[in-house]
Order: structure tokens, then sequence, then C-alpha cells
């Protein structure tokens, strides 16, 4: 990631004393721009909804100097978009809406320079929460194949606060493995009986005809 931090951080100095404002004017751009986003996940816009966007700005640019920790920190941030079965393209959307606030924020200060960079730290946002969530998704479902039952109690206990539609998601991938399962058993099954047919003498298949 080749960012001017030193750049990012102060100029984010600036627009924090306004951060309530920003994140403001952040969901107007967005809700305008993309109706769905708050017909789909949002329609309570709450208080705590947007104290927990200004603390997810004020964290990224806290650990742009420290990947571990914005590793981490990300990770996290991945798994609670997960819960709310947020699509990833919405992360782009977001992307676009928070560089239009800043825009509007920064006014003749929002040169290409400081444009370029807030960009690339977005973009690396974006894509980072994709990967993760992406790597997160394919974890639950090669759990599911392996214990359907464990792995289906193990994600209410890790995410608790499950939609309606990724529910009736992990409802829709048990029966698949289990109809999976099934079907594979009743192959062997068939299979084996054929075999056992193919070695038997007429008189022997007479009589266990008769006897089913």
């Amino acid at each position: 990631m080749s960012i001017d931090i030193t750049l990012i951080k102060e100029s984010f100095e600036i627009a924090k004393p306004i951060g309530g404002q920003i994140v403001n004017r952040f969901f107007e751009n967005i809700y305008h721009d993309y109706p769905m986003i708050k017909e789909t996940y949002f329609q309570d816009e709450s208080i705590l909804l947007k104290e927990s966007f200004l603390n997810f700005l004020i964290n990224i640019v806290e650990y742009l100097d420290k990947p571990d920790l914005l590793s981490t920190y990300l990770q996290k941030i991945s798994q609670n978009l997960i819960s709310y079965k947020i699509e990833a393209s919405y992360f782009d959307y977001g992307m676009n809406s928070i560089l239009k606030t800043f825009s509007q924020f920064f006014g003749r200060s929002w040169n290409e320079k400081l444009s370029k960079e807030w960009t690339e730290v977005f973009q690396f946002i974006s894509q980072t929460l994709k990967s993760c969530s992406q790597i997160k998704i394919e974890k639950i479902q090669d759990d599911i194949q392996k214990n359907p039952t464990q792995a289906t109690n193990a994600i209410k206990v890790e995410i608790p606060f499950l939609t309606d539609d990724f529910k009736k998601y992990i409802q829709n991938a048990v029966k698949t493995v289990i109809l999976k399962q099934l079907k594979i058993e009743v192959q062997k099954t068939l299979q084996e009986e054929m075999q056992e047919i193919e070695t038997m003498k007429p008189e022997e298949l007479i009589e266990r005809a008769l006897r089913n």
C-alpha cells in the first residue's frame, strides 16, 4: 500500500472537528446515489450507526501505519458486514460516497494529490473487506460440508445477529449438503446390491425375490 500516510493523517485532523457533519453528509450522499442501500439495510438511521461509521474512519486513519492492527480490524469489520449480508459491491458504493463527501467538505483543498491518496486508501479498504468476506464465506461453506450441525451452531455463536436472508442461506446450504450426502449413500447402497446380485445363482435370485 503506497500511500502518503502523513498527508492522510494531516488532512483527517482538519476533518475530525466536523466529523459529525461529514458523517451526516456521507449518509445523505449514499442514500441519494444508492437508495437501495437504505431500503435494504439501513431503514433505521440511528445515531449509533453514524457514530460507528465515524469510529470506523478514525480507526482506519489511526491504523494506516500499523499494518497488523489494520488487518485485524478489517477482518473484524468484514465479519460484521457478513452478519448483515451486505453485498461486496456495496463496499465500492461506500467508497464513492465518502470520497464525494470529502470533496464537498475540503473544498479547494481537495486537490488532485489529496484525492488520489484518499482514493488509494479506500480502494485498499474496499478490496481488503471483499477478500476477508470471501474467505469467511468459503470457510462457512467448507465447515457446513464437513459438519452441518456443528457449523450452524458455531455460526450462531460467532454471528448472533443473523438476518433472515442469511439464515435462509445457511438452511439451504445445510439442506444441499444433506441431500448430496443422501444421494451418495443411496448410490453406494445400490452399487453394493448390484454387485451382490451379479454373483448370485438363479435359484438364489428367485428365493430373494420371493422373500422381498
